[in-house]
């Protein structure tokens, strides 16, 4: 359906983690979700679908339980490699750094061993893979 989506023009996909059958709004309490693994493979398949077709700056907007899955932070904190945090933040385009170029209100992370400075787009959100 993604596929056939895009093929027709579309170059946003909105998808969310809420079980569809079980949908809540976003204020009440009670929602169920899918399980974490499922949400990141369907933004995979998302993404892939968009390359695949050769559309290289698709929108994917994943709406998310985000308060449920300890996401209330604009750059999640990651507790251990391959935590929902750390899988989030593959997500995120980064550019290696060090010390003496970080800029003084720089968010830096190490992940994968690296220090790096999540990519930002001129509107301030940062900017994903």
């Amino acid at each position: 359906l993604t596929k056939q989506m895009i093929e027709a023009g579309a170059c946003a996909i909105q998808v969310e983690n809420q079980v569809s059958d079980a949908k809540q709004c976003g204020h009440q309490a009670g929602k169920v979700t899918v399980p974490h693994e499922d949400f990141i493979s369907k933004l995979n398949a998302i993404r892939y679908a968009f390359l695949e077709l050769g559309v290289e700056d698709g929108i994917i907007v994943a709406r998310t339980d985000s308060e449920g899955a300890s996401l209330t932070q604009k750059i999640p904190v990651s507790n251990e490699p391959g935590d929902l945090a750390s899988k989030y933040i593959d997500f995120i385009e980064m550019e290696e750094v060090t010390l003496e170029n970080a800029k003084e209100n720089d968010s830096l992370l190490k992940h994968n061993g690296k220090l790096v400075r999540p990519v930002r787009l001129p509107n301030g959100l940062y900017q994903f893979r």
